[in-house]
C-alpha cells in the first residue's frame, strides 16, 4: 500500500493543479506556482515511493522477518513524511483565494466561490 500510495497522492494532487491551471490561467505567477508545485509533489512522491521499496536491507525483510535483516525507524519515517504532504495541502488549499479575490463580483459570491475549493479539500 505504501507503493502505490507514492503514485496515488501525486496523481491526485497534480489533478487538482492542473484544474487550477485549467480554471486561473490569466496569471503568469499563478502558472509558475502550479508548476513549481507539481514538481515538487512529484519529487516528493517518487522519494517516498523509493523509500517505501528501499526502508529494508534486504528487502524483503519487509515481509518476511524471518531472515536477517534491519528497516528504518518506521516512527520517524510517517512522522516526518507528512510535513511535506501538508505543506503542499495547505499550499493547495491557499493557491486560489488571491485569485479569486481579485475576480469582479460580489462579495458574498468570492465567499461561496471560496469555500467550494475549500471543500475540495475535505
Amino acid at each position: 500500500m505504501e507503493v502505490l500510495y507514492g503514485i496515488a497522492m501525486p496523481l491526485e494532487k497534480t489533478a487538482i493543479l492542473l484544474l487550477y491551471l485549467r480554471l486561473f490561467s490569466v496569471h503568469r505567477w499563478f502558472q509558475l506556482t502550479n508548476y513549481v508545485l507539481i514538481i515538487t509533489i512529484w519529487l516528493w512522491g517518487i522519494s517516498k515511493l523509493f523509500i517505501a521499496i528501499f526502508q529494508c536491507k534486504p528487502i524483503a525483510f519487509q515481509w518476511d522477518k524471518t531472515i536477517q535483516g534491519t528497516c528504518i525507524n518506521q516512527i520517524d519515517y510517517y512522522r516526518w513524511i507528512r510535513l511535506p504532504n501538508l505543506i503542499h495541502d495547505v499550499v493547495i488549499l491557499v493557491l486560489p483565494i488571491p485569485v479569486i479575490w481579485r475576480l469582479r463580483i460580489a462579495i458574498h459570491q468570492k465567499i461561496a466561490l471560496m469555500s467550494i475549493f475549500a471543500l475540495g479539500s475535505l
